[in-house]
């Protein structure tokens, strides 16, 4: 099993119809960046994830 990281995730909205924000961070638990981007493209569909990052200390 990986061991779990918090991400910071920024998504840009691609759908206009997705939502009243144009961009939100969120933060999300993966093993890597790669898969936060996806967990959090997924779980705001019309959004696309620019970016992730490692929180630190959590």
């Amino acid at each position: 099993m990986a061991f779990m990281h918090t991400y910071s995730v920024f998504l840009v909205r691609v759908e206009s119809s997705a939502g009243p924000l144009s961009n939100l961070r969120i933060e999300v638990r993966a093993p890597d960046n790669e898969t936060a981007k996806r967990t959090a493209a997924a779980q705001f569909p019309g959004y696309r994830a620019s970016s992730a990052s490692r929180v630190l200390g959590r």
